[in-house]
Parts: structure tokens; sequence; C-alpha cells
């Protein structure tokens, strides 16, 4: 059969499809309903490729061709309002429906029950605005217990005599310890025993398996020697029956605070640090941990450490021992500004590279 003369080169396919979604802002968590627009946009393209017959003057060959597709980036979804915006936005409404209508006195009765149904009708979205604001006031204050830290003050206030100390923050899962799954199947014999004119072996199997938590090679020591130096505290997102337990096995001398779950601010799906809820000067905290940009919501206070993944050679927590004394003898006005000058680097070797070009320095 003969091919068709001619095809289009490319053909042009653009859908607009409009999607109802509800939109939660989590700075201020009001629902709202909004319209995503999402422009799907096809785009087929063909392109004739000569040979053979053709290039000689005969018929044409069929032209070959490929679809491509591709998907525009949404415009973004409109925020929804808060609390105290639809309220404010609502308050002029409320007051002018609520407000009765002045009717003549000579008015004709037809004008005055017109003028009664009126604001009778009007009461019906008055209280259903008032009474969305009140449903929604309950709600989020529920939700604050769920999404804020339990307290403003995690840690109570430092003695006097400790007002310099430095506060040591440390995240515990990665960091100090790691959870692990283990599947572990043995098995072994029991003894042999006789039973009349059978002689036979019995064959338990054992298995155990479930989520174990290992210690980070010199978390002990790391720990212990801190405390003489700094206040240290473990903050963790885990759930405080976990987090307890763990600490209480790595601290035996009972010096470090812990801090779990209900002290972390949840927000877009994360339970993050707030280090300003630990009733501490800002200046004088330092947050340690394998995921510190990604769980603290002060990266200027953080120290990012290599996660630890069960590696028998590991030496992280040790390794940065020396920058830490350096820290609580120092004593910087600003533990920030320190902090910002090992942006982009790894702190234990930078401070070693450090060191060692200070050394090499002639005394003057």
């Amino acid at each position: 059969m003969a091919q068709p003369a001619s095809i289009p080169a490319h053909g042009r396919l653009v859908a607009d499809a409009w999607c109802s979604a509800s939109v939660l802002r989590s700075e201020e968590r009001g629902w709202s309903g909004g319209h995503i627009k999402m422009d799907l946009c096809v785009e087929k393209l063909g392109k004739a490729h000569l040979a053979g017959p053709e290039a000689r003057g005969g018929t044409p060959t069929a032209p070959q061709g490929r679809a491509e597709f591709r998907l525009r980036r949404c415009s973004p979804p409109q925020p929804a309002y808060s609390l105290s915006e639809v309220d404010k936005k609502t308050l002029e409404f409320r007051k002018e429906m609520t407000t009765p209508i002045p009717v003549a006195e000579d008015a004709s009765e037809f004008e005055k029950f017109r003028a009664r149904a009126y604001e009778t009708a009007m009461k019906v979205p008055v209280a259903a605005i008032e009474l969305y604001l009140e449903i929604r006031a309950r709600i989020e204050d529920h939700v604050v217990g769920f999404t804020e830290p339990a307290s403003d003050k995690l840690l109570p206030d430092l003695h006097p005599d400790d007002q310099n100390i430095f506060t040591l923050v440390v995240d515990l899962t990665d960091t100090l310890v790691c959870n692990d799954w283990q599947d572990l199947m043995g098995m072994w014999y029991y003894d042999t025993w006789t039973d009349i004119y059978v002689i036979k072996k019995r064959l338990q199997v054992h298995r155990e398996r479930g989520w174990k938590t290992f210690k980070r090679p010199g978390v002990e020591a790391f720990l212990q020697h801190m405390a003489t130096m700094y206040e240290v505290v473990v903050y963790s997102d885990q759930v405080q029956m976990y987090v307890d337990p763990v600490v209480e096995r790595l601290d035996s001398t009972g010096q470090i605070r812990k801090l779990s779950r209900p002290a972390t601010k949840y927000q877009d799906g994360k339970h993050y640090r707030d280090l300003s809820k630990l009733n501490r000067n800002p200046a004088q905290v330092l947050y340690v941990s394998a995921h510190a940009l990604e769980s603290c919501l002060q990266p200027e206070n953080c120290v990012t450490v290599k996660p630890w993944k069960l590696e028998t050679d590991d030496t992280e927590l040790l390794d940065l021992i020396p920058f830490l004394e350096y820290l609580a003898i120092a004593r910087p006005s600003d533990i920030r500004a320190v902090l910002a000058s090992y942006q982009g680097h790894d702190v234990a070797k930078e401070f070693r590279k450090r060191s060692k070009e200070l050394e090499r320095m002639p005394v003057i």
C-alpha cells in the first residue's frame, strides 16, 4: 500500500487540567479550598528521513517520528487564610448583617415583612461563620499541643555558678547509636535420647529477629569526657520510652539530660529540634548530629558528623573531642561565629589542619 505523500512535521496539543485540592499552609495550619492549575503539554515531533527511492526521485518513504510528553510545573496553590485573617475579612460582613435595617414608619406591611425576612435570612451565614471560627480555634489549639514543643523552657534554669558553661546537644540515632534489623538463625541439637527401639535426635531451630540498638565506638568515653566540660543534652525525635533506657545505658553517672519527641517541633511532616526552646543562651549552644542541618531549626549552631552504620573502625566521636575541648577552654563570646568559619568543612579534620598550621607559625 502506498504511503501518504506528506505528514505534518509536528503537532501540538495543550490541555489544561484543573484539579481541586485542599491546601494546608504549615505556618498557619488553616484549611482552605484551592485550585492547582496543571498544564499538560503533549508535543509530537516528526521528522522525515529521506532515503532510497526518494533520493533518486522515486516514491517518498514514510516519515518516522517520536512523541515527547512535557509536563509543565504547576503554578503554586493559593495559601489558606489564617484564623485571624478570616475573622478580619468577615468582621465587616457580620456587623452589617446583624445591624437592623431601618424601616420608615409609614412603610407598608409588605416592606416591613421583607426587611424582617432579610434580617432573619442573613443570620444563617453569620452564625455559620461564627461557628466555623469557634471550631477552627479549638482545633488549632488542640493541634498546637502536638506540633509545638511541650514547653517554652525545655531545660531548667542554670545555677548562677554555671552560667558560663556551654551546652552540648547531641542527637541519638546515627550519632550515638544505630538501630539495625537483625534476623539471626541459630540451630543446635538436644542431647541424644533413647526410646526403646529408636535412637533419634531432636532438632530445634532458634530464631532471633527484631530491631537491635548498637553503641557507636567510643560513645561512652565521649559522653563521660564531655560531661566534665559541658552541660550535655541528648535531644532525640524518638519516643520517651525508647530514649530514656538507651541514654541510661550510655550514661552510668546520670549527668546527661534527656529530651525526646514531645520536646520537638512537628513541621512539614518532620520532627525538628528547636534550640530556642532550651532556656539557654543561643550563643553558648552547640548541636552535634549526623543529620544536623535536616533536623534542627538553627543551622548556625550545628556541627554535622558522619552517620554511623555499624562500621567497626569508626572514630568520628573521638576525632571531634579536640575541637570540643578547644571551645570549652577558649569560651568564645558567640559559638556561632566559630562554627561559621568551619562551614562546608569536616570540623574535626579542619580543626587538626588549622592546629598544625598554627604550630608551624613562628613565635614572636
